[in-house]
């Protein structure tokens, strides 16, 4: 039981994980047709890029981002780009706050909300006026 205790102890000095990268890692959407990886930039926020699209999937039948505002970013792949960015851990509320999501959809940025619920859940919740969109993702 001792042994136990001090390896546990020893574990978390020398491997310590930040609350806050809890959400860095690989996601899948609630529909399992796409999957984006999240992980921390050098300034200390998180953002997320799609990695993967279904086949046959409507994602990756429009498999470029036509509906971009820009003209020049319409003929970029979806693969690759970021849909979430920007996102500050805040420890009080234990979620990620003040970030942008993109939907390319509809070639628009929404404020957004990162959330754990549980280990392997991340709500991914979007903001546009008093309208809120979410939708549960799971980690891979």
């Amino acid at each position: 039981m001792i042994l136990i205790s001090f390896l546990s102890i020893f574990f978390a000095f020398v491997n310590p994980v930040k609350p806050s990268d809890a959400i860095t890692g690989e996601w899948i959407s609630p529909k399992r047709d796409i999957k984006i990886r999240i992980s921390r930039s050098p300034q200390g926020t998180y953002h997320g890029v799609i990695i993967w699209l279904k086949q046959g999937s409507k994602h990756q039948q429009a498999s470029q981002d036509i509906k971009n505002p820009n003209p020049t970013l319409r003929k970029r792949q979806l693969v690759g780009i970021k849909i979430l960015d920007g996102f500050n851990y805040n420890p009080k509320a234990m979620r990620w706050d003040s970030g942008k999501i993109y939907h390319p959809k509809y070639g628009k940025f929404f404020k957004g909300r990162l959330s754990l619920m549980g280990q392997d859940m991340l709500e991914i919740r979007g903001y546009w006026g008093v309208f809120k969109d979410s939708g549960i993702w799971k980690r891979l």
